[in-house]
């Protein structure tokens, strides 16, 4: 199971480690721009296999010093785009073990508890057991949802009225969250999301484009 925005501090493309790749050089000499029009002129014309080969023969040309034209930072940039070309789904995805996830029937009450203790912003739904995933839920579908029932529960009283009896400053209804039940569960509330299915053997890459194109970001 994968989230690429769920550390909503996950990188695409994972850091290169080891001598030569870790530190960054900050003081280059060239613009931005003048480090994508670099990238362009490599870019124009390749297939992906003459694609990698020029941007391995670019990397070996800096580390022998015979290319004076590419910062650490930017040769660290090619480095990670080489490696992040060649994973797959298997290789970034959260092991089972790890992964928090709630069953179909939890109330709305636990779910939201849940959010709070993992810190995460999708929860992944399933039936039974983690091998029947049905969907997930996003923190803002919960919220809306709370504030939705609020203002059911905020209509159905007195117009002025606070629900300990004392009256609201020029009729105002204010907000409460005492009236709102938590016990519905998740497949009855009807905030699941669709997720990507996808294999393990599938490229990371392509299943980032996947979840660019269908704007869902969280693949099973």
């Amino acid at each position: 199971m994968t989230d690429p925005s769920q550390s909503e501090s996950t990188s695409a493309a994972p850091a290169a480690s080891g001598p030569g790749k870790g530190a960054l050089d900050t003081k280059t000499s060239r613009s931005p721009s003048s480090f994508w029009s670099f990238l362009r002129n490599i870019f124009s014309g390749e297939t992906e296999t003459t694609l990698r080969a020029s941007l391995e023969d670019v990397i070996g040309q800096h580390e022998a010093g015979t290319q004076d034209d590419m910062s650490a930072e930017e040769r660290l940039m090619l480095l990670n785009i080489l490696e992040f070309g060649q994973q797959r789904v298997e290789d970034v995805m959260v092991p089972r073990a790890d992964i928090i996830a709630v069953e179909d029937q939890t109330s709305l009450a636990d779910l939201f508890a849940m959010f709070i203790e993992a810190n995460h912003s999708r929860i992944p739904v399933y039936r039974d057991t983690l091998d029947e995933p049905l969907g997930m839920v996003h923190i803002k579908d919960l919220v809306n949802w709370i504030a939705k029932a609020g203002d059911k529960v905020k209509t159905s009283k007195k117009p002025g009225t606070r629900s300990n009896g004392r009256s609201a400053e020029n009729g105002a209804k204010p907000f409460t969250l005492s009236g709102i039940k938590l016990d519905k569960t998740v497949a009855s509330a009807g905030i699941m999301r669709e997720v990507i299915f996808v294999p393990p053997s599938m490229l990371a890459v392509d299943l980032l484009v996947k979840m660019q194109s269908t704007h869902i970001h969280l693949a099973i």
